[in-house]
């Protein structure tokens, strides 16, 4: 994007995990983190080169990788899911995958040409309270 000068935009895939720890989940936290002020950096260090960088930070997304906690839930993960859907407004404890394709969409389109450095996130209000 540097050398052909016409700019861009990169949009990382984060979590809401980056801002408040999740049990049982230590180390994709920690580097979820890590990725958040790696996109701030970037943005920084790009912005320059009017390369914009932002990322998304979905709350639990439905994926197949998420199947199994949704279909046999241990005892532990059900308190842990109970606790989480109490803080979220909407009350919808996955996250709809069109949402995160729709919000990347929106990050790294031209109508988002002054929002660099973000992280957004797109759970239902989790990070509200």
């Amino acid at each position: 994007m540097i050398e052909k000068g016409n700019g861009g935009s990169i949009v990382n895939m984060s979590s809401v995990c980056s801002k408040v720890p999740m049990p049982m989940a230590g180390i994709y936290t920690c580097a979820k983190a890590g990725l958040d002020m790696l996109t701030k950096l970037m943005a920084l260090e790009l912005g320059p080169h009017k390369i914009r960088v932002n990322s998304v930070n979905p709350a639990l997304v439905l994926t197949d990788m998420t199947a199994p906690v949704r279909s046999e839930p241990t005892e532990e993960e059900k308190r842990i899911i109970q606790t989480i859907l109490n803080r979220i407004p909407t009350k919808q404890f996955y996250v709809p995958m069109s949402d995160v394709v729709n919000t990347t969409l929106f990050l790294a389109s031209d109508q988002t040409s002054q929002i660099t450095g973000q992280c957004l996130a797109v759970d239902g209000g989790y990070l509200a309270n």
